[in-house]
């Protein structure tokens, strides 16, 4: 199925109502065919960052419609590209890969294994790395390994950003490390938030006084 990531917020008269909202959601999703392949509760300027597989652009369209409908917050919606169909566009655009590369084994997809400090890594790329794409992300991934970051899920995007990450990190200053570089090499800009699962998310709203979030 195509996938998607879909970026958004929660209003606030939702937050302290969570397993409500949550379980309308699952079941809208479940009704529509969507499949949550991550999720991630994120600090920053979004309070959740997914990855979904719907069966086409209009159910996509038709959960976020119903999203903003019933009042949960708002959510952003981009279709996704793996690297074959970044290719074919960048040759429809007149772009050729210099070369192409493997990727190290296990970190497309996910290889099951529990991560350490999950991060969504959202960017654009800098005009003058666009034709040297493959090169670029070979370096990126180069510089993973020498950090020991492991890419757990890789989208191209079409919208505001140009690629989405979930990422897997041993530590902040890692992360910090790797965007130092990316922004030092001049590849481009990249924001990083951390991301948490269901229980932290809750230890989170447990410590504020507010239950069920």
């Amino acid at each position: 199925m195509p996938r998607y990531i879909m970026m958004g917020t929660h209003r606030a008269d939702w937050i302290g109502r969570q397993p409500e909202r949550s379980t309308r959601v699952a079941e809208q999703i479940a009704k529509l065919g969507l499949e949550i392949k991550s999720s991630n509760y994120t600090q920053g300027m979004y309070d959740f960052v997914d990855v979904i597989d719907a069966p086409n652009a209009e159910t996509m369209m038709a959960f976020s419609i119903w999203y903003k409908k019933e009042g949960y917050g708002d959510c952003t919606t981009m279709p996704v590209f793996q690297r074959p169909e970044f290719q074919v566009a960048g040759k429809i655009a007149g772009i050729q890969a210099e070369e192409t590369y493997e990727v190290t084994p296990g970190w497309h997809p996910p290889s099951g294994e529990k991560p350490r400090q999950v991060y969504v890594m959202i960017g654009k790329h800098h005009p003058d790395w666009v034709d040297k794409q493959l090169t670029r992300t070979k370096d990126a991934y180069e510089q993973f390994q020498n950090l020991d970051i492991k890419m757990l899920y890789s989208n191209y995007v079409q919208g505001q950003y140009d690629f989405v990450g979930i990422i897997d990190v041993p530590d902040a200053q890692a992360m910090l490390a790797f965007s130092i570089w990316y922004r030092m090499n001049k590849f481009g800009h990249l924001m990083a938030l951390p991301a948490f699962d269901r229980s932290q998310m809750e230890e989170a709203g447990r410590r504020v006084g507010v239950e069920g979030t």
